[in-house]
This record gives C-alpha cells, structure tokens and sequence, in this order.
C-alpha cells in the first residue's frame, strides 16, 4: 500500500535515486545521464529548442536532480515555457509515526508563526477521491530587505502513510502562476492498495 502520483503531461518527473531503471533500455546510471537524454528527447521533438533554451532546461532539470538525490526526495519540475519560469516541487513520503504526535495540518506548519496574512489550511480532494491538506502561504524571506516568498503544501495520510508536496517561490508573481499547476499536480495523487 502506498500513495503514486499520476503527474499530468506539465510535470517532468525527476528520479531520486540511481541507477534509474528505463521501461525499453538499461538503466541510467547517473543524473547527468538522464537530463542529457531527457534534453536530447525535448529537442527532437520541439523544433523551437535552440541552445538557449536546452542550457535553461539542462540547469534547471540538474537542479531538481541533485535535490531529489541528495535528499532522496522525487521532485517534479514544470517549465513555463523552455526558456522561461520553471517551477519544482519536492514530494516525501514516510510514516505517519514520524509525526511525532502532531496532525498534517500541524506538519503541513498551520500553527507556525511569520504569516503574512490570515491562512488557512483547507482540504483538497484528488481526482481519485483521496482526501488531503490544501495550505498556501506568504512568509519573510529576509527582514533585512523587506523580501517575502510564497510557500504552498499539499499533505496525505493515509494507512500509516504520508506524502507531502511542497514548493517555494521567491518571485511572487512566479509563486501565483505556480499555484494551479501545483494543484493540477496534487490533483494526480492517488492510494495504491496493492
């Protein structure tokens, strides 16, 4: 039993571990390995992916998989476009026991203080009928500068199980246009039972 994620056609799912096993070919053995194949594959199919725009999706797909295998964390990464905003958002699963007595809402970081304005944390439904913790958020990023970030969760549980999805943004107007691919992302979870 565990959650998947079904990630719709936006996302670009990033392995957290390797070697990384291929459905039709040997597994890929390292992260350098996958992204130049994957930008390879991207650039065969789009006649508009120059050389700008395969060095933006090679720095930004290295990034995601240095993260998701330092941290043993599947990232999934949306472009915008191949040479604009790209957004990451970082999954974990692990035990409910791991919570240490607190709930998803808690976890998730609903009695955290530094919130810019009145949030709330809200349950979200998935396209498979698993229901979930929905929780948006501006925070300061650094007082100093009067900087702020916007910071969006997505938790499960489920049988002993919890995946989260979070991600991070700076750039506020990037974190509003992350929102709804993010949900659109969220919407894919679903409970293997098998």
């Amino acid at each position: 039993m565990s959650f998947y994620i079904n990630h719709p056609s936006e996302w670009i799912g990033v392995p957290e571990y390797w070697p990384y096993p291929q459905a039709d070919g040997p597994d890929l053995e390292t992260s350098h390995q996958w992204v130049s194949m994957l930008v390879d594959e991207l650039a065969e199919l789009d006649a508009t992916f120059g050389d700008p725009e395969r060095e933006h999706v090679t720095s930004v797909l290295t990034l995601a998989a240095q993260r998701s295998e330092s941290t043993g964390e599947r990232c999934y990464v949306a472009f915008e476009s191949w040479s604009g905003a790209a957004y990451i958002v970082a999954t974990s699963t692990f035990s409910s026991q791991q919570l240490e007595g607190r709930s998803l809402a808690q976890h998730l970081g609903a009695e955290e203080t530094g919130n810019l304005a009145e949030t709330a944390v809200e349950p979200f439904d998935t396209e498979s009928g698993v229901t979930g913790l929905r929780y948006y958020r501006y925070l300061v990023y650094d007082a100093s500068i009067g900087s702020l970030y916007g910071r969006a969760d997505y938790g499960f549980e489920k049988a002993g199980a919890v995946l989260t999805l979070t991600a991070a943004e700076l750039d506020l107007d990037y974190f509003r246009k992350l929102l709804p691919l993010m949900e659109k992302l969220a919407a894919g979870v679903s409970w293997n039972e098998a």
